[in-house]
Order: C-alpha cells, then sequence, then structure tokens
C-alpha cells in the first residue's frame, strides 16, 4: 500500500496480484470490481457546489462590495454629466401635385423618382434648414458666410425625416438639450419646408403660365396663316370654300390611311410643347419626336401624291389648319386654367400635426 498526501486531498494506491491500480478520491466512494478486476477508476470530483460558492463569496466579500459600489459610481458620475437630449416630431402631409384641374399636371416639370423620398431630401436641404434658422433668429442678415454654414450644418444635424409608410405624410424629427428648442427646431422647419415647396409652386405656375401664353400667340399666328392660305388657294382656284370644304372632309374620311397619320401628326405636335417645357431640343426625348414628326409628315405627304394638284394642296392646307386650331384651342384652355390656379395659390404641403414640447429626454 502506497499513500500520497497533498495539500488538496488524500489519495490511496492499492496494487492487487495482477497488477491493477485503483484510485480513490477520499470524498467519493468506489463503484465495484469483478475478480480483482479493474472496471473503473473515479478520478478526483471539481465541479463547484453551491455551497462552494457561498465558502468563495463569503471569503472575498469585502472585494466584491467594493467592485459593485465602484462600478454604481462610475456609472452616476458618467450618467450625471451627460447632457440630456429631448426628441420630439411634426407632421406635414406633402402631395406632388394639387391644383384646381388635373389639366396642368402634365405642365407641371416634376422629378423623377419617388417624390415622398425626394421631398424628405429637401427638408433637411440648405435652403429649407436657413429658412427656419431665420425663423428661430439663430442667424440674421449680418452673419458672415462661413458662420451660416456652420450653424445651419448643426441644425442640420439635429433634424431627421421618416415617411409613415402607406400614407403621403412626413415625420420631421428634431433633437435638442432643450425640450423647447426641440419643439421649436421641428416646427420652424416643418413651416420652412411649406414656405419653399409653396415658393417652388408659383414659380413653376408663372413659368408654365408664361410659357402657354408665348405658345398662343404663337398658334394664334400660325393659325391665321394657315386659314389665308387656304383662303387664297380657294379663290385661286375658283371654287367655292364651303364645296371644298366639304368634299375634302369626305375625302379624307374615306380614306383611312390619311386620316389616322394626321391624326398621328396631331398628336406629336401637341406632345411637343409639353416637352420642351421640361427639356431641351437636344433631350433624347424631343429629338425622337421630331424624327417621328418627320417621318409621319413623309408619310403623309407621299399619300397625298395619289391625289390631284388641287385635291393635294387643299387637303394639305385644310389638315394645316385643322392642327394648328387644335393647339390654338389647347394653349388657350391651358391658359385658363393656369390663370386660376396662380390665383388660388394652392399649396401642395399641410402641417398636420405640429410638434409639441416633450416632457422627458428620450
Amino acid at each position: 500500500i502506497t499513500v500520497i498526501k497533498d495539500k488538496n486531498h488524500c489519495i490511496t494506491v492499492i496494487k492487487d496480484k495482477n497488477h491493477c491500480n485503483l484510485l480513490y478520491n477520499h470524498c467519493n466512494h468506489m463503484v465495484f470490481q469483478d475478480n480483482l478486476t479493474l472496471t473503473k477508476i473515479l478520478m478526483p470530483k471539481y465541479e463547484l457546489s453551491l455551497r462552494d460558492y457561498y465558502r468563495v463569496i463569503r471569503r472575498r466579500k469585502f472585494l466584491i462590495s467594493f467592485f459593485i459600489l465602484f462600478t454604481a459610481l462610475i456609472t452616476y458620475l458618467y450618467s450625471s454629466r451627460q447632457t440630456p437630449i429631448y426628441e420630439t416630431s411634426s407632421v406635414v402631409k406633402y402631395q406632388q401635385f394639387k391644383s384646381i384641374s388635373g389639366v396642368l399636371t402634365e405642365w407641371i416639370s416634376w422629378t423623377p423618382g419617388n417624390p415622398l423620398e425626394t421631398a424628405t431630401n429637401t427638408i433637411t436641404s440648405f435652403n429649407v434648414v436657413k429658412g427656419a434658422a431665420l425663423k428661430m433668429n439663430i442667424i440674421d442678415g449680418k452673419s458672415d458666410s462661413e458662420e451660416i454654414d456652420k450653424k445651419i450644418t448643426k441644425l442640420q444635424n439635429q433634424i431627421k425625416t421618416e415617411i409613415i409608410k402607406g400614407t403621403d405624410l412626413i415625420k420631421i424629427i428634431a433633437t435638442s438639450s432643450s425640450p423647447r428648442t426641440a419643439k421649436e427646431i421641428a416646427n420652424s422647419v416643418a413651416e420652412s419646408f411649406i414656405a419653399v415647396s409653396f415658393s417652388e409652386r408659383v414659380e413653376e405656375i408663372k413659368k408654365v403660365h408664361s410659357y402657354i401664353e408665348e405658345q398662343l400667340t404663337r398658334y394664334e399666328t400660325s393659325l391665321q396663316q394657315s386659314r389665308e392660305e387656304l383662303r387664297k388657294f380657294q379663290e385661286k382656284q375658283g371654287m367655292p370654300s364651303l364645296v371644298m370644304s366639304k368634299g375634302t372632309t369626305g375625302f379624307i374620311e374615306a380614306n383611312p390611311a390619311i386620316l389616322n397619320l394626321s391624326d398621328k401628326l396631331t398628336e406629336a405636335e401637341l406632345e411637343l410643347p409639353r416637352l420642351l417645357l421640361k427639356y431641351t431640343e437636344e433631350h433624347p426625348q424631343v429629338v425622337n419626336l421630331r424624327m417621328k414628326m418627320k417621318k409621319l409628315q413623309g408619310e403623309l405627304k407621299s399619300k397625298l401624291k395619289d391625289l390631284s394638284y388641287k385635291d393635294a394642296n387643299y387637303t394639305k392646307l385644310s389638315l394645316d389648319v385643322n392642327l394648328n386650331e387644335k393647339l390654338y384651342s389647347m394653349f388657350k384652355e391651358r391658359l385658363a386654367t393656369a390663370q386660376i390656379a396662380e390665383a388660388q395659390k394652392a399649396e401642395n404641403v399641410i402641417l398636420v400635426s405640429p410638434a409639441v414640447t416633450p416632457k422627458s429626454p428620450k
């Protein structure tokens, strides 16, 4: 029998006649053996029981208490030095187009993409935030540009926007160390956004109004010229205008190919001024439309070759008069609508819910 002792426990090693070893821990029991043959060796138990934990905590209670109190103190000091941040929000309703008639809708310039996302970016833009800063007297006319930029940038960092899902409502969220300032920022930005949107819309309507007046004058002149050319042609041919008109109208109605080309050309002529209001002559849509018009004019000219000289010329002049009459009528109608829209000055942004003073920091 050999006895091995150490600081923690005592292990007895027993050697039998078959030279089998049995390790026996003083805190465990031997399992079993058969014919002096070792079947299982129990190793020392290393798991800690609840009692062991209790003994460790009791021995180290002062150290543990110190760390708990120290952590609580650090947390308190950090929290007490942190500036409280207050948050509040206002809500605006945004409509891309709002006029007394849908007639002007296609004439107002618009930005491709999601209009609500465009509006959210506009809310935090320099011009809108600058308007809010002026309302709050953060800046004035005497401030230099560098100081203005710095203050506006700071104010922009205190604002964020959020689209309320499934609606055309936008939430303007403002944060500040002062609850009253947070409320003032949210409401001032909303009011500035409404003012900027309204101003831009008025400018768009004025632009459309001016453009329509120019086109109306142009097509009024074209209509007078085409009518005069038709009248002179009728006089030269010595045929009554009523007879020629009925004959030509009947001929055109009896030739669906000519009528179809005439209608397509009229549609293209009506589309052109709308595109020119938004784009330049070099824009692909304008270029393609002009190519289409040129092709239609060529096809129409080819169809008119089948007519006699008198019928062909009269048909062409009649189609010109008809086209100019439609264009003149369209612009006259648009002008009346633009005048009403400009007089009403309809807003496309409305303040739905103003911000309130937050009662506690976020």
